[in-house]
């Protein structure tokens, strides 16, 4: 699947969990936000390592050296390059939080309804 394509799935299953069709247990979704939370500080941390990949020195000064030199700098900070390959991949994770945070609050308020209905009808059940 691609990245367009990863993100479009959880764009839908967002939409999905904020209108209360997918729900998950928090206790899972406490687990999953942490571990997003952490992948994506460990990318933004490999964003920031490739940045350097736009200086590459010491190839040589032969023509062709520096055209490998190019090459290798568009793949790391050009378009669809690493750089951007990692952002995409951030925003992915994010949208995954944001998905199992929807889920979660839909949830809550969905079990806070129902004990609000099951507590007003009690008495009904005492006779």
């Amino acid at each position: 699947m691609t990245d367009e394509g990863t993100l479009e799935y959880w764009r839908r299953l967002s939409r999905e969990a904020a209108s209360g069709e997918l729900n998950l247990d928090p206790a899972i979704a406490a687990e999953i936000q942490d571990a997003c939370e952490s992948f994506v500080s460990e990318l933004q941390i490999a964003r920031e390592k490739a940045a350097f990949l736009g200086n590459i020195v010491g190839i040589g000064g032969l023509d062709s050296a520096n055209e490998l030199a190019a090459k290798f700098v568009d793949k790391a900070v050009g378009p669809g390059g690493l750089i951007e390959r990692l952002e995409q991949n951030i925003d992915i994770v994010r949208l995954i939080s944001e998905t199992v945070s929807h889920s979660v609050k839909t949830t809550i308020e969905v079990d806070e309804a129902i004990g609000d209905a099951l507590s007003s009808v009690t008495g009904v059940f005492d006779r």
